[in-house]
């Protein structure tokens, strides 16, 4: 299949775009930034030009579509950017499709930052979307298109909820997986905004994974709907005790010292993960611990090659 990927270079994208090709497909890249993959170069690159979209849309079986402003801060920082490459860049792809004879199937990746703080733990995708940043409003935001337009144009979709992904040495270097072990193996002091803080972390392969399956689902006709599925192990980690697993990974003995809580910050969340084992039969593989343990391997391979200091 010939598969539009868009935020292909992006921490999840780059796994996609790995596993499309694995399995004999055709991955059509796009992103704004070059890829950390030599072989995934961006064949297009604006998610906000509609024109350069409708030349990526042409002849694809379906679409992935990743590319967002994709850190919380970044979007409170930005919230124009954010609005434009979120929403519009969304509107903007459906737009292209809708222009096609058939519209294909589609597949779109959201965040647990829709749900803002949960009611209560797990969190079922029915829950309420009241999100408390600009990052989440902008998801909520494309989700209803996305609904809008594939109801509209009777297309298949599936919309995945990621959640707290992990497991490059590509990824944004201030995220707290990243930056916890590699601030660890550089012997540096952690900042722990609020150590009891909870999160759902997915490894990188497992979200790719899973996206993969569904777009299979997707493909075949198993799916004629629209689906929203929660992507993540569902286990709970307080960041005190990441800290904890961080130092046993990396060997090094952690010093924290205490940050502060942001407003637009999520305190807690662990998904409920039943619907994605029902709908796609998938559950996520790795645990915590086992990927932290390859990450901080690859971390350590990647700084003695001089790709950066420990």
């Amino acid at each position: 299949m010939k598969v539009l990927v868009t935020g292909s270079s992006g921490l999840i994208g780059s796994a996609v775009c790995q596993f499309l090709a694995a399995k004999g497909h055709d991955p059509v890249t796009m992103d704004v930034r070059s890829s950390p993959i030599k072989d995934f170069s961006p064949r297009f690159h604006d998610v906000t030009n509609l024109e350069e979209l409708r030349k990526a849309v042409k002849n694809i079986d379906g679409i992935i579509h990743l590319a967002a402003v994709s850190r919380v801060i970044d979007a409170q920082r930005d919230p124009a950017l954010c609005h434009t490459v979120n929403v519009e860049g969304t509107k903007r792809i459906l737009t292209a499709l809708s222009e096609l004879q058939d519209p294909p199937w589609f597949v779109y990746g959201s965040s647990r930052e829709v749900y803002g703080e949960p009611k209560s733990i797990p969190v079922a995708e029915t829950h309420p979307l009241k999100p408390i940043n600009i990052y989440g409003d902008s998801k909520v935001e494309a989700e209803k298109l996305v609904t809008k337009a594939c109801m509209r144009h009777n297309a298949a979709a599936i919309i995945f909820r990621y959640s707290s992904v992990y497991g490059s040495v590509y990824d944004h270097p201030t995220r707290v997986i990243p930056a916890f072990i590699q601030g660890a193996l550089r012997g540096e002091a952690l900042r722990v905004d609020c150590p009891e803080h909870v999160f759902d972390f997915t490894y990188v392969s497992d979200a790719a994974e899973a996206t993969i399956m569904g777009m299979e689902a997707l493909s075949e006709g198993k799916i004629t709907g629209i689906e929203t599925l929660n992507v993540s192990p569902g286990c709970s980690t307080s960041l005190k005790e990441l800290v904890i697993l961080v130092g046993e990974v990396t060997g090094k003995k952690t010093i924290t010292f205490r940050g502060e809580k942001r407003s637009y910050d999520v305190s807690r969340y662990v998904g409920d993960v039943h619907k994605l084992a029902a709908v796609l039969g998938y559950s996520c593989k790795t645990d915590l611990k086992e990927g932290l343990t390859r990450l901080c391997s690859e971390y350590k391979m990647f700084f003695s090659a001089g790709c950066g200091p420990i």
